[in-house]
């Protein structure tokens, strides 16, 4: 799975994971998410538009990179999120904590 990123600007830095964020296919995931954790100099948008499958595993990276955001004082938003990883999100809690968002916004893409 390849994760994508577009960091045009001042704009956000924009993460779009491929199609599932689950056990097998978050391996690519949490490696592109560490390294933004480690080197954003600005906030991150994390584009769900494309993941029809999230798991725990997926749950856990999302949950690694805002919370390695936060402690340098950045902000995750998770953005174009639907149908089952949104109802996930929702059931565990933590959609408002990732200011989780249906639609994507593609103003601020490339």
């Amino acid at each position: 799975m390849a994760v994508s990123a577009s960091t045009p600007g001042p704009a956000p830095i924009r993460l779009r994971p491929g199609a599932q964020l689950d056990s097998p296919g978050t391996g690519a995931a949490r490696h592109a998410f560490e390294r933004c954790a480690a080197d954003a100099d600005r906030d991150v948008v994390l584009d769900l538009g494309g993941v029809a499958v999230l798991d725990g595993a997926g749950v856990g990276a999302i949950a690694f990179l805002h919370k390695r955001l936060a402690a340098r004082g950045l902000r995750l938003t998770v953005d174009g999120i639907s149908g089952q990883p949104l109802a996930l999100l929702q059931d565990l809690g933590i959609a408002g904590l990732l200011d989780a968002h249906a639609t994507t916004d593609n103003k601020d893409a490339a």
